[in-house]
């Protein structure tokens, strides 16, 4: 009779044993995919039912029917003195055991195994007796994968919060969370009020990065536009001479650009810095860009109204491919009548469109060396075409 009650004893031991290990190899698995919570499961009741394999077994099933349980599976058989040193770790997350029986004292050990230590999971796999190469080779790679969206959530986080340093003087760095925001609000108030250059300023801005770089590469590629980016030349108040352009005749390109800004009172030191690209290059061919938008006005031969900023607009964004230049030409004609709209969508956006893929990159013309020449003789340099003049841009052109 003894040997009996001994022998099912043993049996009912080594049943619940076989139970522990299958818990184990759950526990495991979830210590892999969320190791700063595993700690504190024994506190949550969803957490117990993820630790009794309620919710991860259907998990495990698929796992084990595809072959991937030797990515996250330790072995069976367990040495004891490893068993004995996990319970030791683990003594204060567990409840105190009482050793009143043996049947007791194994019931409380298996209880102490709600959490595994890394090490001791390391440890187990690499000392088991099912222990293989591809599971030396795999188990690595499997827990570098379950740390990747940590790893790229980190980076991420970085990026968007990291401010980079201050590239020259107007300069205001900001992060890539910063940048979507200004934009929003700089389109916002643009649409709200166009009159606000320093919002649209903004908005071109931290909208034209991947335009920019494609402007810096058309003008490495010219000569006159590498010399242009190289001598880094302003047009302002202080580098032309306003009194000697004064006495220019109005069919040169200087004599007509003063006559065309002294008539809308305009100074060409009116034109917002550029302070929201971190590149220097590129924040002067954003500022080479406003700069010549003058020029642009005289070339074509149009003055400033609603009507012909929108060609002035398509037009630019046929030569430049700058954001700004599209929200402008799109929201833009909102503030025309419907005839307006209609004369600019028959008639002047293709034209401009057109124009501006034909004609000569403007931004590799070096104006300042150009004042004296004729104006229509830099226009057929520069391949320009004025655009057909109908009774709408009549009364533009008469009204000013």
């Amino acid at each position: 009779y003894v040997q009996l009650v001994t022998s099912k004893t043993r049996e009912r031991e080594r049943e619940r044993e076989r139970a522990d290990n299958n818990n184990k190899h759950k526990r495991d698995f979830l210590h892999l995919l969320f190791p700063h919570y595993t700690r504190s499961f024994t506190m949550f009741p969803l957490a117990r039912g993820l630790q009794a394999g309620r919710v991860l077994a259907p998990t495990l099933s698929i796992c084990e029917r595809f072959g991937f349980t030797m990515l996250f599976r330790s072995s069976r058989t367990a040495s004891f003195s490893q068993t004995t040193r996990t319970q030791n770790r683990t003594s204060d997350l567990a409840p105190p055991s009482t050793p009143n029986s043996s049947s007791s004292s194994s019931s409380s050990s298996s209880q102490q195994n709600a959490y595994i230590h890394p090490d001791d999971f390391a440890a187990t796999s690499h000392q088991s007796h099912g222990h293989t190469a591809a599971h030396s080779a795999l188990n690595p790679l499997f827990e570098s994968l379950l740390a990747l969206p940590q790893t790229l959530a980190r980076q991420a986080i970085h990026m968007a919060t990291h401010v980079p340093r201050k590239q020259y003087p107007e300069h205001v760095p900001l992060t890539l969370l910063q940048k979507p925001l200004l934009a929003l609000g700089s389109a916002v108030a643009t649409l709200v009020d166009p009159e606000r250059a320093h919002t649209l300023a903004a908005l071109g801005d931290v909208t034209g990065s991947y335009a920019l770089n494609g402007l810096r590469k058309r003008m490495k590629d010219h000569p006159i536009g590498s010399e242009i980016l190289e001598d880094r030349p302003h047009l302002s108040s202080q580098t032309l001479d306003y009194a000697h352009l004064r006495t220019l005749p109005e069919t040169t390109l200087g004599g007509a650009y003063i006559r065309w800004m002294d008539r809308r009172s305009f100074s060409a030191d009116s034109r917002p810095p550029v302070r929201f690209v971190d590149d220097p290059e590129l924040a002067y061919v954003m500022l080479r860009y406003r700069q010549i938008h003058d020029f642009t006005h005289v070339l074509l031969g149009l003055p400033t109204s609603v009507f012909s900023e929108l060609i002035v607009k398509w037009f630019e964004f046929a030569q430049t491919g700058l954001p700004v230049c599209l929200i402008s030409g799109v929201f833009g004609p909102l503030r025309l009548s419907s005839a307006e709209r209609e004369a600019f969508a028959k008639t002047y956006f293709l034209w401009a469109m057109r124009s501006g893929h034909e004609a000569e990159l403007l931004m590799n013309c070096y104006f300042e060396r150009h004042l004296e020449d004729d104006l229509d003789q830099v226009r057929s340099r520069l391949r320009i075409v004025r655009p057909p003049y109908t009774s709408f841009l009549d009364k533009q052109v008469e009204s000013e």
